[in-house]
């Protein structure tokens, strides 16, 4: 019979020789070193938890490196809706004085800043662009007359939605200029660039 030791209620070891009760003296009572220590499995807990700890470093650190470097390598996209009276000869001053431009723009002309709606800034963000400038008439100097009013009460329109979704109001300007302003236009372009690599991609582009 195998003598009980410990608590009343433990259950004695099972039997290697089968359900009758024969097995042997060794498979009964095994060897102690056979079991391991609690030493030998905290020491392998600790282990396993420093492991652990040194990967998940190292892995926010590769993801740091390759953050970085996409950063250094960021050129923001930037989308210029332009008015056909002001903006888009502006613009095409700016070509022929042989501005210093971004590389990644897209000029779309428009017969009248007026005629951007709302869903055209926030469509042009979800499309891929980073950032969005209207170029559009002074103020009073509109030839369809307020059209540039317009496009400026669109554009706090514009920023009060981006605030509620989260995203900084930044990302869509409007600038006010004349057919003739072909360096302002270049140098608008330049720092709505830098702004934007400051504030990084928007997260906000569709897939």
């Amino acid at each position: 019979m195998i003598e009980r030791r410990g608590d009343k209620g433990a259950i004695p070891p099972p039997l290697a020789g089968g359900d009758d009760g024969e097995g042997d003296a060794d498979d009964i009572h095994p060897h102690p070193d056979s079991f391991p220590s609690r030493e030998k499995e905290a020491s392998c807990g600790f282990e396993n938890l420093r492991f652990g700890f040194v990967s998940n470093f190292d892995i926010r650190i590769s993801s740091f490196r390759l953050w970085s470097v996409y950063m250094v390598d960021f050129d923001p996209k930037i989308v210029a809706f332009c008015c056909d009276q002001s903006g888009y000869p502006a613009a095409d001053m700016a070509g022929t004085l042989k501005q210093t431009l971004p590389r990644n723009i897209e000029i779309v002309r428009v017969p009248c800043a007026g005629r951007i709606e709302t869903i055209y800034l926030l469509k042009a963000l979800e499309k891929g662009a980073d950032g969005v400038l209207v170029l559009a008439c002074h103020e009073e100097n509109c030839q369809f007359l307020n059209g540039n009013i317009r496009a400026k009460g669109r554009l706090s329109y514009a920023h009060r939605m981006l605030e509620k979704i989260g995203l900084e109001k930044e990302r869509i300007e409007i600038l006010h200029l004349a057919t003739n302003s072909g360096v302002k236009v270049a140098e608008a372009l330049r720092r709505k660039s830098e702004q934007l690599k400051k504030m990084g991609p928007n997260p906000g582009k569709g897939s």
